[in-house]
């Protein structure tokens, strides 16, 4: 174990759900989702575990998070990416803060805006540009910087007992992961495989 009994502030660990690794690589993150924050470990055995996120109850208070999913890493800025499943928002939390913001909460369509529904993965692309996987919608989103709404990338319209899957027919996707040549991978739970999605590119 990298802490006695995986304590961080005297508790446990409960439900760890993500890991990504911090600056120089010195230290990871954990989404501690049962405890509804994120916590920072060190691999020097030394240095005690931290909050680095959340850890004030559930709840939707910029303080706060609620059932934490996937975590990024953004070096440019040198804060968390936090998919707040149960607020059903992502979340930017710069390391040393004791609040985050809210970069993500749903799709625009018209005038009106279609609400995440349990976001799980997240990821960013060079550009700053937020992907995100919308587990409960079925569809990734693409969310650019300085917007909290964005547009559908992949489509849903998966659903359990649909008829056979097809390219873009997700299912309660989760984790994503962008490459170096805008490929985009996607766990796609509901339907026990892994998509890629060649090339993406951001709409104009």
């Amino acid at each position: 174990a990298v802490a006695p009994n995986n304590l961080v502030a005297g508790v446990a660990l409960n439900n760890p759900v993500s890991i990504v690794l911090g600056p120089n690589g010195n230290s990871f993150f954990v989404s501690d989702s049962g405890n509804n924050r994120v916590v920072q470990f060190f691999r020097d055995g030394v240095t005690l575990p931290r909050l680095a996120a959340g850890g004030n109850g559930a709840g939707a208070f910029p303080n706060q998070l609620s059932a934490p999913q996937g975590i990024f890493f953004d070096s440019a800025s040198n804060s968390l990416i936090i998919a707040n499943s149960g607020a059903n928002d992502v979340r930017r939390w710069v390391l040393g803060q004791n609040i985050g913001t809210i970069i993500g909460n749903g799709v625009q369509v018209g005038n009106a805006v279609q609400p995440l529904a349990g976001p799980i993965g997240v990821t960013l692309d060079s550009a700053g540009n937020l992907y995100v996987s919308d587990s409960g919608n079925n569809r990734i989103v693409l969310i650019r910087p300085g917007q909290i709404t964005g547009t559908i990338i992949i489509p849903g319209g998966a659903v359990a007992g649909a008829a056979a899957a097809t390219p873009t027919s997700l299912n309660n996707p989760t984790a994503i992961k962008l490459d170096s040549q805008g490929n985009l991978y996607v766990a796609d739970t509901n339907r026990n495989r892994v998509q890629l999605f060649t090339c993406i590119r951001v709409p104009a």
